[in-house]
């Protein structure tokens, strides 16, 4: 992620490749027709690239003519125009985003034809008070912006999402985000901690064709084990080997932490879920960028993908002796 921030204009670029793969020119046949929707969503995703206000943006667009010519801009957008865009891009256009960024991991062979994912939430920092200021001034807040997302293990991109305020329980929201996340992957596999763990989430999955796994430790189970069919069985006899691969879903949040902060700049509930879902648009860029520029177009059969350096490399020297 740190390498992304080398060049802007390859991240705007790609950006507005995923904008006018995923969203309509224009929102309304008599809108005014000034800017399309996949330049407005990727002047956003340089906003939040940047880390930067709506005003901060249009600044750096004013100083950075070539990004402004990539986008074919004739004249700059006003601030207030981003900030209507924004609310009406990811609430009716964030599914197709995502799914244009899927489609474009699929061109790159970023991911698999079968994922195992992983599904895991976070919280994030409404205000720039830090915690030390809270707890000497009383000032403590009891709520927060949460995100859920479901990711790929093997190459962290973000394959569904769900904003929501925390703190809250996690189990409730495991059914939608495996479904939106089938629909756009064939997932095998789905991952995930104590968090989400109910016979009844087991049971879909298993409807949907998709082994969960999740330890079974929510409650109290007697000494034979809890009653579930599904939870028992883990119970018994739990895939420790399989289930270390969920730890690549923190891996996800800190790439997003560590790059863009855990602080968001809006005020607002909705404006919060708006920034967060850009977040997860503009992580599955940042990937989509660095797999163009780090894997060949056309790699050798001989070759297959490292998990753990991102890299290539013989498949007969991948192969365990």
């Amino acid at each position: 992620m740190r390498s992304l921030t080398k060049s802007p204009k390859a991240f705007v670029e790609m950006a507005f490749q995923i904008g006018q793969q995923g969203l309509d020119p224009y929102s309304h046949p008599k809108s005014p027709h000034k800017y399309t929707q996949a330049q407005l969503f990727a002047i956003l995703a340089f906003k939040h690239f940047l880390n930067t206000d709506y005003r901060g943006v249009i600044a750096m667009l004013h100083d950075w003519p070539d990004i402004k010519e990539t986008l074919g801009l004739k004249q700059l957008p006003n601030y207030s125009t981003l900030k209507y865009a924004q609310d009406r891009l990811l609430k009716k256009g964030f599914a197709a985003l995502l799914d244009a960024s899927v489609c474009a991991a699929r061109r790159l062979k970023l991911i698999e034809p079968e994922v195992i994912a992983a599904v895991d939430s976070t919280g994030y920092e409404a205000g720039c008070m830090s915690a030390y200021f809270g707890r000497r001034s009383g000032q403590v807040k009891h709520t927060f912006p949460k995100l859920a997302t479901v990711c790929d293990t093997r190459s962290y991109l973000n394959l569904s999402a769900q904003a929501s305020i925390g703190p809250w329980p996690d189990c409730p929201s495991f059914e939608s985000l495996l479904t939106r996340a089938l629909e756009r992957v064939e997932i095998t596999v789905m991952l995930a901690d104590a968090g989400y763990d109910s016979e009844p989430n087991h049971e879909y999955a298993d409807v949907l064709g998709v082994r969960s796994i999740m330890p079974p430790t929510i409650g109290r189970p007697p000494k034979t084990g809890p009653t579930g069919r599904h939870r028992n069985k883990l119970w018994r006899r739990f895939p420790k080997k399989k289930y270390g691969q969920r730890w690549h879903v923190e891996g996800t949040y800190s790439q997003d932490k560590r790059r863009f902060g855990s602080q968001l700049r809006s005020t607002s509930v909705a404006g919060q879920w708006g920034e967060l879902l850009l977040r997860v648009l503009v992580h599955n860029t940042a990937l989509l960028l660095h797999r163009q520029f780090q894997a060949p177009p056309n790699p050798p059969k001989t070759y297959a993908f490292n998990r753990a350096s991102d890299s290539t490399i013989r498949v007969d020297q991948a192969r365990p002796k």
